[in-house]
């Protein structure tokens, strides 16, 4: 059976959700409405498995002004961490680092499937919008085995399998290229690429000779990240941009450079995955092995780059001395 749905549609979700009795699966873009998510926590506290699978961004993290039915006209922030509290797991899927979430739809008890443009916002209650719910196990089934594809993709996702080997203890390593920066005013300077291994960072640091072919210089994607903040300025007098509000374009800068986020794979000889980093000590200064900073990593080299930093004076004396 099949119901097309095109007025009313929160009436109808809630009711349908309101009907299960083992488990409700979501897969959801956004989601800021209230009584939707009250109504995921209800069922969670009557022991119905809630599983939920939601894009990690600001506009599903921000507080919102709504009137609803359990509270006065007031603020409304999604606080996912009472859902968990109930036992739901809750996957977030970063859109930058992993990939774009657009799916929308929701199984009940494995027989009944809601599905259609209605992303569970507040604001959707007034769009024009519309759903069908199919009451077919076989449809039902295939909406699960895609629910568990995108559920499991983050995991997979973040598996190390794109990472070079150490050559010493086939752990897994990483490519760190190192920059030298002793002035702000100065255009990054290469220095060298190393290959670093997590399981044995300082015996096992192995120098690469010949430096990877990238398609760009870190200086030049400076320079263009300079001169589009200079333009925006000059339009828009008064304006300012803070440091931080700099890396960060500077970052999804360096992301387009490098390669799309989401695959995790980056343009270069070896496809390698890459930290970068920046030796920040002013040259002049007494510091003959000064520490070093990363200026770009993603979360599958997250560790490495922790435990770069932590030794970074050791491997500088180890490099350079």
């Amino acid at each position: 059976m099949i119901i097309p749905v095109f007025e009313n549609i929160l009436t109808a979700t809630l009711s349908e959700l309101s009907a299960a009795k083992k488990s409700i699966k979501i897969v959801m873009a956004w989601f800021t409405d209230p009584d939707l998510f009250e109504k995921l926590i209800e069922m969670s506290n009557k022991a119905v498995d809630i599983d939920l699978v939601l894009l990690d961004h600001a506009s599903n993290k921000n507080n919102i002004m709504v009137p609803t039915s359990h509270k006065p006209y007031g603020l409304f922030k999604l606080e996912l961490d009472r859902l968990r509290e109930t036992g739901a797991n809750i996957v977030l899927i970063d859109a930058h680092l992993e990939f774009y979430l657009h799916s929308k739809f929701c199984i009940i008890d494995s027989q009944t499937v809601i599905t259609g443009s209605y992303n569970w916002t507040y604001s959707a209650r007034t769009h024009i919008e519309n759903i069908v719910i199919i009451r077919d196990g076989k449809i039902a089934k295939a909406y699960d085995n895609e629910f568990q594809r995108i559920s499991t993709r983050k995991l997979q996702i973040l598996k190390p399998k794109a990472l070079p080997r150490c050559k010493t203890c086939d752990g897994f390593a990483v490519t760190v290229r190192i920059y030298d920066y002793f002035d702000s005013n100065q255009s990054y300077d290469e220095v060298k690429d190393i290959l670093f291994c997590l399981n044995e960072p300082l015996e096992h640091l192995e120098e690469i000779d010949d430096l990877q072919d990238w398609s760009f210089t870190l200086g030049e994607v400076q320079e263009q990240v300079n001169y589009a903040i200079e333009l925006e300025q000059g339009m828009t007098p008064g304006l300012e941009i803070s440091p931080k509000q700099r890396m960060r374009r500077f970052g999804d800068a360096l992301s387009e450079f490098l390669g799309s986020r989401n695959d995790l794979n980056f343009d270069n000889a070896q496809n390698a995955v890459l930290i970068l980093a920046k030796r920040t000590a002013d040259e002049e200064k007494d510091c003959e092995f000064p520490k070093i900073e990363i200026i770009w990593h993603n979360d599958l080299v997250g560790d490495f780059a922790e435990v770069f930093e932590y030794c970074s004076e050791d491997l500088m004396e180890q490099l350079y001395g």
